[in-house]
């Protein structure tokens, strides 16, 4: 189960692609973890007073919203948990980074944000959500001339997405045995299948449609492109910015030879926007081993990571005040 390739859960936005529905109350299965997922009216899995003047916003994807733990688990409850500070957790499962800013810069504008501390969680496969060409189920950054923008996101792609989630034998046959979910899951991943038709949907609309309204952007400029966005909504609503890289997997089944993230860690340094990449901190025991998502023991650890992250701020920011004051 896909948790936001359901359409009794995600509603078309033409800016975002999708949100989450709100008021949501659903028991999300799959063949290693049952957990209930609720929405609050605003669509994010978090509570009603969280909405009321949060101090940390956090924006992510499925590993952001808690996907396999119960709410309580999930590292942004306990980072509000651990510092005491009202925590807002926005996660959307499926979102990349270019959704994650402007579903920010519309909180801003509609909430009048200003003056809090704002998480990007930030997982490998944003690569790819970042780069998606126009007219697909995502917004797409593109070049015009001396103009970046975004174009808006297709309701046919979104829809024939969800479609095929429905309607796909394998995963028609996985809900309805666990057994052939565990052995599908193990060898034949029919999620990575399903990966793979999306990209080719990508493919058939560029076909239909003809090429896109300006030249494809890489990967990397892209997520250049967008921090700088986000830096200058920043700076324009008072927000303190810090980037956080998502573990992956993968990653803890390797040699380990290349330490992860060195190209978007290139460029946050460049800009000069706080970020950690705390991949040492995990192993393999923290992921479920099929999903390949943060089991409780992931979450807690990133809760933890954020917790002691943000009260070594604080700390740092109360020392340096207290130098000022006494002229040290």
């Amino acid at each position: 189960d896909v948790l936001q390739w359901n359409e009794d859960r995600i509603v078309f936005d033409p800016v975002l692609g999708f949100r989450t529905r709100p008021n949501l109350d659903f028991q999300f299965e799959n063949v290693e973890f049952s957990t209930r997922v609720q929405t609050n009216s605003q669509g994010y899995r978090d509570d009603e007073e969280s909405l009321e003047n949060p101090e940390i916003l956090i924006l992510g994807d499925s590993f952001g919203i808690g996907w396999g733990v119960e709410e309580e688990e999930t590292a942004a409850s306990i980072l509000e948990d651990r510092t005491g500070r009202k925590v807002l957790n926005m996660s959307v499962s499926g979102y990349g980074t270019n959704q994650e800013f402007l579903q920010l810069q519309r909180y801003c504008e509609v909430e009048g944000a200003t003056d809090c501390d704002v998480v990007i969680l930030f997982y490998l496969n944003d690569r790819l959500e970042n780069r998606s060409p126009p007219g697909g189920l995502f917004p797409a950054m593109i070049k015009q001339g001396r103009e970046i923008r975004y174009t808006e996101a297709s309701e046919e792609a979104v829809m024939d997405c969800v479609r095929s989630q429905s309607q796909n034998l394998t995963t028609y046959l996985c809900r309805h045995s666990a057994v052939l979910d565990l052995v599908l899951s193990r060898y034949a991943n029919p999620r990575k299948e399903w990966a793979n038709r999306m990209y080719l949907q990508f493919v058939k609309h560029q076909e239909e449609h003809g090429p896109s309204p300006g030249p494809q952007l890489g990967e990397f400029e892209i997520f250049e492109y967008t921090l700088r966005y986000l830096q200058v909504l920043s700076e324009e609503r008072n927000l303190r910015l810090h980037f956080v890289f998502v573990p992956f997997y993968g990653y803890y089944l390797g040699d380990r030879v290349q330490p992860p993230y060195q190209e978007e860690e290139a460029i946050l340094q460049r800009l000069e926007i706080d970020f950690l990449n705390p991949f040492e901190d995990f192993e393999a025991e923290d992921f479920y081993d099929l999903d390949g998502h943060f089991d409780v023991s992931g979450q807690r650890k990133m809760g933890t990571i954020l917790a002691e992250y943000f009260t070594q701020k604080a700390n740092d920011e109360k020392h340096a005040l207290e130098s000022r004051s006494t002229g040290e």
